[in-house]
């Protein structure tokens, strides 16, 4: 107990330095070269800013209400360090401290906020995804109950018709309505491309986004949202 409550002060205490310093340091370097933030880098800051507080609240309600993160140790941890008001609001603060300076820092250039706003996207989506399916487990074979890869997962969610369990070599059926949400959130990436034209975000980061979503969704989301079953089931 007492080496929990010194960890606790050691983590404010450096939180709450290096925002001092971050605030120091962002007023200093904008007063010296007599910056002016362009409207645009204003804008975007301010979305990824709201970002911000979706990714944090979302993140902790999961820790609260999905089944399978109340079973890890560490994950509970964050929860209790995420019950504590000052220190939660702090590390809140302290990642928008960052996310600020950032804009000023490279003010004259629209990748900084750009690259943020991708990252921030893609992890508040695949934390709403992982709400979604909190009372979901991990996929299993329906004969054996093994758990099973994610790449097997992702192999035989294409091919539904006919594929065999790799454990016991008995034929196994992706359930139809999984693989459907599949299909439309697999579609989501492809979706990105008006990003570069509604929102003026750089092609790179629009692939970068795109990659980030699939590769994202296929680690995090993929093995909870597919689901198999010993008869085949139809469309």
């Amino acid at each position: 107990m007492k080496g929990s409550y010194l960890y606790a002060i050691i983590v404010l205490i450096t939180i709450i330095v290096l925002s001092i310093f971050m605030i120091i340091l962002s007023i200093r370097y904008t007063t010296a070269n007599e910056i002016h933030l362009p409207l645009s880098v204003i804008i975007w800051s301010i979305v990824n800013s709201i970002l911000v507080f979706m990714t944090y609240y979302i993140f902790k309600q999961n820790i609260r209400v999905v089944t399978r993160w109340q079973e890890n140790e560490r994950l509970r941890k964050w929860l209790i360090f995420l019950n504590r008001p000052i220190m939660s609001t702090l590390l809140l603060l302290f990642g928008l401290g960052l996310l600020w300076m950032g804009a000023i820092l490279f003010w004259h250039t629209l990748w900084f906020v750009q690259t943020c706003f991708t990252i921030l996207f893609i992890t508040c989506m695949i934390l709403w995804e992982t709400y979604s399916m909190r009372d979901r487990r991990w996929s299993k074979c329906p004969h054996c109950r093994n758990d099973m890869s994610r790449k097997q997962i992702f192999q035989k969610s294409f091919i539904p018709f006919r594929e065999k369990c790799d454990f016991c070599n008995k034929l196994i059926y992706a359930n139809p309505r999984d693989n459907q949400n599949k299909i439309i959130i697999y579609l989501f990436p492809l979706c990105s491309m008006s990003l570069h034209t509604l929102f003026d975000l750089h092609l790179f980061l629009v692939l970068l986004f795109a990659v980030g979503f699939f590769t994202s969704f296929y680690y995090f989301v993929l093995p909870y949202l597919i689901t198999f079953s010993d008869k085949e089931q139809g469309w």
